[in-house]
């Protein structure tokens, strides 16, 4: 897993990742206030998913597993969803890039069917 650092209190964040297959994405987080919390899009060549509460989960994009060759893990240390604007500063909402073995893993682990 690889940690997305970085991140701020911006209540509006663009980042971009390379994967380890050098393919790319981009990620938007937007705080709003309205609803006590974070929302994300992701856009990864053609496919574009926009506006979905980010929630703790092992991997946010399960669903999309067999479009996507990532997954994206988010961990709270006190067990509640990303609710306040300066979660990620505090670290007490941690974001990872998963990837290739630890994305199946997690699905192994997780998503059993």
């Amino acid at each position: 897993m690889k940690e997305i650092t970085g991140l701020t209190d911006n209540p509006k964040q663009s980042l971009f990742f390379v994967l380890e297959n050098n393919t790319t994405f981009s990620l938007y987080l937007e705080f709003r206030a309205n609803v006590n919390g974070w929302v994300y899009s992701i856009t990864k060549d053609s496919f574009k998913l926009n506006n979905k509460r980010l929630v703790m989960s092992p991997n946010i994009l399960f669903q999309f597993t067999n479009i996507l060759n990532f997954g994206i893990t988010v961990i709270s240390n006190d067990g509640q969803d990303p609710n306040s604007v300066d979660d990620f500063i505090t670290e007490r909402v941690r974001l990872f890039v998963i990837e290739n073995t630890e994305k199946k893993e997690i699905e192994d682990e997780f998503f059993k069917w």
